[in-house]
């Protein structure tokens, strides 16, 4: 009987359902002044970055082995269990003039008192979940939250002895030791940022918002970048919910998304969410028309659910029910590679208008300081695309080893995906100058669609 189930429920699905798999978005990118609470002036709070500001960026510094500065980021997340991150995590483990170092020191990101100390011996802090803890109360205030701007760390391996409740401390000073304290066994800084965002009826309580919008991208755009390059993928689309796959670079930092086809819009704000909860309850269920479910990204260049949760229907990658058929489902449950470590949430939008238009779908992703990428779906022929309105040209086409690419205009950064046919993305990568070329000679033979800067061709690898 389940065998037979299984072709039943295939045919069921083909009948029922009007299926668009695997087809990528193309996308532009511009910063949108009029998106609300963004950080229009982001060198407003002249805030240092928390763990050797000089250290990450001197020429000395080595990225870690597994290329990753962040072990996790604010907003959704699996981690053993569902939840919306608070704060954001940075790796503990840094290399400087090939000396690998475990414990950096922990820098005082502002001028300001130290309102919080929590220190003892091991046995007492490894009980405790946050481990060592200081907070310390900033002298600026929050230009969009007009909020005092309390800064939390945690899990710190050591706090310095001068340091006591009520000190005066001042940025840059090394107030800390990054660590692994509390219930964690991994040695990373975690900082929150506190303030009372009363937009969301609040006037009383602090909330946890996103830490990256006191820093200024413009500072530290190799460790906190502004958002400028997001795959975003329709893996599946039925004729009323549709599922949509976005991945970044794990150094940018979406804040708001927004999906829209005709009459249907539905905004994820994720410092909203977080902020706006009466008393927090962690969901997967962020809105009753949307779920989340966010990859875990494990630093080797690729994002993967490990998590097994029964009470996911079959159709996610992570749930213990799912059907690996691919013919079934018609996208890969636990597929993606990229050339760099990435983020990458899946987004289940359910009540979308029946008849609804594929080819309608909006995708807008929107950082702290406004900077966003739209992607849509073009009804253009990738034929059409060969023509001079695509700005850049690749040869030689076709090819079996390596490709090159000469760009019009100046020496911009421009963003190269390749895909198959269907929709996969095989690899990612910044070019800048005319000349430079991608190795392609661990393709398999086929056509696949180049994308520079939204604008796609064909190309035949032999």
């Amino acid at each position: 009987m389940k065998h037979l189930l299984k072709p039943a429920l295939y045919l069921l699905l083909t009948l029922i359902f009007s299926e668009l798999n695997g087809q990528v978005l193309n996308t532009t990118n511009y910063r949108d002044t009029t998106v609300p609470r963004i950080e229009k002036n982001p060198s407003h709070y002249g805030f240092i970055y928390p763990i050797e500001k000089d250290f990450y960026d001197s020429v000395s510094y080595t990225p870690p082995l597994d290329g990753r500065f962040f072990v996790q980021n604010y907003g959704p997340r699996t981690l053993g269990n569902y939840d919306n991150h608070q704060g954001s995590d940075i790796w503990g483990h840094s290399y400087q003039n090939g000396v690998l170092t475990y414990n950096p020191p922990a820098l005082c990101m502002c001028d300001g008192t130290i309102e919080k100390l929590t220190d003892g011996p091991d046995s007492t802090i490894d009980l405790t979940s946050a481990g060592r803890v200081l907070r310390i109360l900033c002298d600026s205030f929050s230009q969009v939250f007009s909020s005092p701007i309390h800064i939390v760390y945690l899990h710190l391996d050591s706090i310095s002895s001068a340091l006591s409740l009520g000190d005066r401390v001042s940025k840059g000073d090394t107030i800390a030791y990054v660590g692994k304290s509390g219930t964690t066994t991994l040695t990373h800084l975690h900082f929150d940022y506190y303030a009372i965002p009363n937009l969301w009826g609040n006037s009383s309580s602090r909330k946890w918002l996103n830490p990256m919008r006191l820093f200024d991208p413009a500072e530290h755009p190799h460790v906190v970048g502004k958002l400028d390059n997001v795959h975003m993928e329709i893996l599946k689309d039925w004729s009323d919910s549709t599922l949509i796959r976005i991945h970044w670079p794990h150094n940018q930092h979406i804040n708001r998304y927004e999906f829209t086809n005709g009459t249907y819009n539905i905004v994820y704000d994720v410092e909203e969410v977080r902020a706006s909860y009466a008393v927090y309850e962690p969901s997967i269920w962020a809105r009753d028309s949307m779920k989340i479910f966010p990859y875990r990204t494990n630093g080797y260049r690729s994002a993967l659910y490990y998590q097994i949760n029964y009470n996911y229907p079959a159709i996610f990658p992570n749930s213990p029910n799912r059907d690996t058929n691919l013919a079934m489902y018609g996208y890969p449950h636990i597929p993606l590679t990229a050339d760099s470590v990435v983020n990458v949430y899946d987004f289940m939008l359910e009540g979308v208008p029946s008849g609804h238009n594929v080819n309608d779908w909006v995708v807008k992703v929107t950082d702290v300081w406004g900077y966003t990428v739209e992607g849509s779906l073009s009804s253009t022929d990738i034929e059409e695309l060969n023509s001079s309105e695509v700005d850049f040209k690749i040869y030689p086409n076709p090819a079996s080893d390596v490709i090159s690419f000469e760009f019009e205009g100046g020496n911009e950064i421009n963003f190269v995906s390749i895909s198959t046919i269907t929709g996969e993305l095989m690899l990612t990568k910044k070019l800048k100058n005319s000349g430079d070329t991608i190795d392609v000679s661990q393709l398999s033979n086929g056509v696949y669609l180049i994308t520079v800067n939204g604008k796609t061709v064909k190309f035949i690898k032999n």
